[in-house]
C-alpha cells in the first residue's frame, strides 16, 4: 500500500511525466526515470506533508529505497508516543490529512 501510494506521489510530483507504474516497474532511480530536481523537491514536500517523516528524496532515489526508509522510520518509533493503538506516532496512514488528531477545524 505504501509503495502505491508512493508511486502515485512520484506521478503527481513529475506532473505525470513519470507514470506512477513506471515508477513501480522501475530498476533505476527515478531521476533516470525523469524525475527533476524540482520534482524531486515536491516529493519531499509531499512525502513529509502525508507521512508526517522528514526524509532527503536525493538518499532515496528509487522506489523501493524511499518505502524501505518509511517503514524503518515509521517501524523505530514508538507506539505509545501518541495516536491510536496499532498505529506509530509520527508516521500518518497514507491518504490521512495532516494535522492534530481531535483538531478542530474552522
Amino acid at each position: 500500500m505504501i509503495k502505491e501510494r508512493l508511486a502515485q506521489l512520484v506521478a503527481e510530483a513529475s506532473d505525470h511525466a513519470v507514470t506512477a507504474e513506471e515508477a513501480l516497474a522501475a530498476e533505476v532511480p527515478l531521476s533516470a526515470l525523469g524525475l527533476t530536481s524540482i520534482g524531486r523537491t515536491r516529493l519531499m514536500d509531499a512525502v513529509e506533508a502525508e507521512f508526517g517523516v522528514e526524509m532527503d528524496v536525493t538518499e532515496q532515489d528509487d522506489l523501493d529505497r524511499l518505502t524501505a526508509f518509511l517503514l524503518t522510520r515509521c517501524s523505530r518509533r514508538a507506539p505509545y508516543l501518541g495516536g491510536p493503538p496499532g498505529r506509530r506516532a509520527g508516521c500518518r496512514t497514507p491518504g490521512a490529512a495532516p494535522g492534530l488528531p481531535g483538531a478542530r477545524r474552522r
